[in-house]
């Protein structure tokens, strides 16, 4: 595995998208006005099964790779297009196996899963913020930051050059940038269910304009994401040590 880990990952995702199926996909891109290309995970397995298998074990570090390989191929095919986006994302489809919801627990956890399951509630679509914009109050320079996580983070110093205060900082919305995410709730399909036994859910976030608004509640999903596990805060008490899983989807099919 570290003799795997150690070849160039990106390099290895960017001979598989130079295959002619993906490179016409690639072309696609401009043309549709996308941002994102759809990977068939059979397909990369065939190509580079170690690489597969990574991918499955440590989906945001290779995940990236693979973006970053997807927006180095549409510079050489469409180099001006290129140059409207700041990322291409890989979206996955069709795992060789899928998990049972409500097997899902830490052995899942930070993997690259696929389930099947009814969508019984979704949100409407709300912009979320990716890169924050902060004013500093003291010298008025724009201070530009990365966002994750579920809140706002504004910059622990400002990075004007005559500067370098701890603000304070003022949100600008204007010139900020959003992307659109949804959140669904999943239950298991009838047919998964075991004698007796009650339906168990599970929240999947959606983020990206591809697939958020593709399923409604009522529909069967297959969903590709990564299984993520937070703690929940008690006021004056602190987080708890019991986590709750979430499934950070990367692709949606009804």
């Amino acid at each position: 595995m570290a003799r795997e880990d150690a070849a160039d990952p990106q390099e290895r995702f960017l001979e598989f998208f130079k295959k002619e199926k993906y490179r016409q996909r690639i072309s696609q891109m401009a043309i549709q006005g996308k941002e994102c290309i759809t990977v068939d995970f059979e397909e990369l397995f065939g190509f580079d099964q170690k690489l597969a298998e990574i991918l499955l074990e440590k989906p945001e570090v290779f995940l990236q790779h693979a973006n970053n390989a997807a927006y180095a191929q549409l510079g050489i095919q469409d180099a001006e297009y290129t140059q409207k986006l700041e990322t291409v994302t890989v979206r996955i489809k069709g795992l060789l196996g899928k998990e049972q919801l409500r097997k899902l627990g830490s052995k899942q956890m930070s993997k690259l899963i696929m389930i099947e399951a009814i969508v019984v509630r979704a949100t409407p679509v709300r912009p979320m913020v990716t890169k924050a914009a902060f004013k500093c109050k003291r010298c008025g320079t724009n201070n530009m930051v990365d966002q994750t996580g579920q809140f706002l983070k504004a910059p622990n110093v400002c990075n004007g050059a005559d500067c370098g205060k701890d603000g304070p900082f003022e949100f600008i919305q204007e010139e900020s940038k959003f992307i659109d995410s949804q959140d669904l709730r999943l239950q298991e399909r009838p047919e998964d269910l075991p004698p007796g036994q009650l339906p168990r859910t599970l929240a999947a976030k959606l983020v990206g304009d591809e697939i958020v608004d593709v399923a409604r509640p009522g529909d069967h999903v297959s969903i590709v994401g990564i299984v993520q596990a937070f703690a929940p805060s008690r006021p004056g008490i602190g987080k708890l040590r019991t986590f709750i899983l979430q499934l950070d989807a990367n692709n949606v099919e009804v």
